[in-house]
């Protein structure tokens, strides 16, 4: 293995040097969406080391608010990844691509259209979904103990654009790329990072903890 072995990674300390943001106070206060997520933390998340930061969630536009939060971060690629690198393996498995949404990334705005199993439009099977951010000027991010890392969404697409759709199940289309990952041999530590974005609504679902995976 590189230096960031697994042996390094346990020694690694993660913090968090953002707080939960009351919409209140931050001003931001607006009408409930059509459908009511229970997010409980919104926050900007750096790691140990010092290095970029990044939210915890992407949002449905370029507002970082608590009422504009698409799909929690769930995927943290490190060492030497970029988002091309990270999407590359699985270009055979998910080689289509999904709407534009934004994250807050290093300081700065990314948007992705991301990558997934189907095309959509009432497919009536389980359509895998990732979207993948960094700085769009660098295509990656840095950390003194991850190396260049970007971070990653996850979710479902069910039905999409029909009756009966449905979107969500983050833990399990994480497990589906993790998998992926791991049957092509990449070193991983599976719900490693807290990042305290747990959700637990219908198919809005989250443990809060992201899983990392080795890129070289």
């Amino acid at each position: 293995m590189d230096q960031f072995s697994r042996a390094s990674a346990r020694r690694r300390i993660i913090t968090c040097l953002g707080t939960a943001v009351a919409l209140v106070a931050a001003g931001l206060a607006s009408a409930a969406p059509a459908q009511a997520r229970d997010v409980n933390l919104w926050f900007n998340h750096a790691f140990y080391g010092g290095g970029d930061a990044f939210d915890t969630y992407d949002y449905g536009q370029q507002t970082r608010a608590e009422d504009h939060v698409d799909w929690p971060v769930s995927l943290v690629f490190f060492n030497n990844a970029t988002v091309s690198k990270a999407k590359a393996p699985l270009s055979s498995v998910m080689p289509h691509t999904g709407s534009l949404k934004y994250a807050w990334v290093g300081g700065t705005w990314d948007q992705d259209r991301g990558i997934k199993q189907y095309p959509g439009k009432c497919d009536s099977t389980t359509n895998y979904h990732m979207r993948v951010y960094a700085p769009p000027g660098t295509d990656r991010m840095f950390n003194t103990y991850y190396g260049y890392f970007v971070v990653a969404t996850t979710h479902m697409d069910y039905r999409e654009g029909c009756s009966g759709q449905w979107f969500g199940e983050s833990e399990a289309a994480e497990d589906f790329v993790l998998r992926e990952f791991i049957n092509r041999g990449y070193h991983y530590w599976s719900d490693w990072t807290d990042l305290g974005s747990y959700e637990n609504n219908g198919h809005f679902q989250s443990n809060g903890r992201a899983s990392e995976v080795s890129i070289p």
